[in-house]
């Protein structure tokens, strides 16, 4: 039986490809098509029904199954990579309707897709094959991305440079609203990243940098949002496609304001954002008087000798 039942959810998948493959008119690139069933047949023969069923057993299996899951999500960034966002669209579908995603405790198992689908996304807006005014971008970022911006610190940096590649093309309502979600989304990481920061600095102090140093990969230690088995890799691969730069979410957020011209729009910045962008400030004038006391006791120390 259960064998049977793998067939059959395979079989409906193969055919959802194969929808893909058929060539789209140009006003439905971006249009979900609905899914056609393969081997399912309901009691009346309704092409509908079929559709139905063959889609729901998709839904429900994708829910159960992780070799599934890691499937359509190879599939969908495979998909992207080649062009064909009628498919992805019809696959991030399948994901949102399992709700799958937004069960807390599974958004770290998209951690690696999640990364990978913000990265692909830079790459079309890059080459003008996708705009974020887009219905696909509604579904990809604003339902998907989105719910799974918590999976990893990295992942939050990586939907913010992709934000950073628009920001000028989206509504500033429409901008400011993905900076308050994301905020809000990642609070709790954050916090416990900003935590756990402290007491490895703490340490550091008290050890010295040699007998802590074997510290730094201590589970949440990377401030932005959760930490993950992935995110080692997500530095390497960051590096590498940005030639080592080291802006962190701090710093991309700021680019974000001013680029998308939130700064002159503070109206429309949610309570999360001015909360945010003022504790950047309070820091950034810390540092800057902390910079200026030692510059001060340098000179002193100068002259007394």
């Amino acid at each position: 039986l259960l064998l049977l039942l793998l067939l059959q959810v395979w079989a409906e998948l193969l055919v959802l490809l194969a929808e893909g493959e058929m060539e789209a008119q140009p006003w439905d690139q971006q249009r979900a098509r609905p899914h056609r069933s393969a081997v399912l047949q309901d009691a009346t023969g309704s092409n509908t029904g079929q559709q139905q069923r063959g889609w729901q057993l998709l839904v429900g299996e994708y829910s159960r199954q992780e070799v599934l899951r890691r499937v359509v999500q190879a599939l969908v960034l495979d998909r992207l990579a080649n062009g064909d966002l009628l498919t992805a669209r019809t696959l991030l579908q399948l994901m949102l309707d399992s709700r799958h995603l937004h069960s807390t405790a599974a958004v770290p198992e998209y951690a690696p897709f999640a990364y990978s689908l913000a990265s692909s996304l830079q790459d079309l807006v890059k080459t003008r094959q996708l705009s974020a005014r887009s219905s696909f971008w509604g579904v990809a970022v604003g339902e998907v991305l989105l719910a799974l911006v918590d999976a990893d610190s990295q992942v939050h940096i990586e939907v913010l440079r992709l934000l950073l590649c628009v920001c000028k093309d989206v509504p500033p309502a429409t901008l400011a609203g993905y900076c308050g979600h994301m905020l809000r989304a990642t609070a709790a990481s954050r916090a416990r990243a900003s935590s756990q920061k402290k007491k490895f600095a703490s340490i550091t102090t008290q050890l010295g940098s040699h007998h802590a140093f074997g510290l730094h990969g201590v589970p949440g230690y990377i401030a932005g949002g959760a930490a993950s088995e992935w995110s080692d890799g997500f530095r390497t691969v960051r590096s590498l496609k940005y030639g080592g730069s080291s802006d962190g979410y701090s710093e991309l957020y700021r680019k974000v304001v001013v680029v998308g011209g939130l700064q002159d729009k503070q109206e429309l910045w949610p309570a999360e954002l001015q909360q945010y962008m003022q504790e950047l400030e309070e820091r950034r004038q810390q540092e800057d008087a902390a910079r200026q006391a030692q510059q001060q006791a340098a000179r002193e120390d100068g002259e007394q000798q």
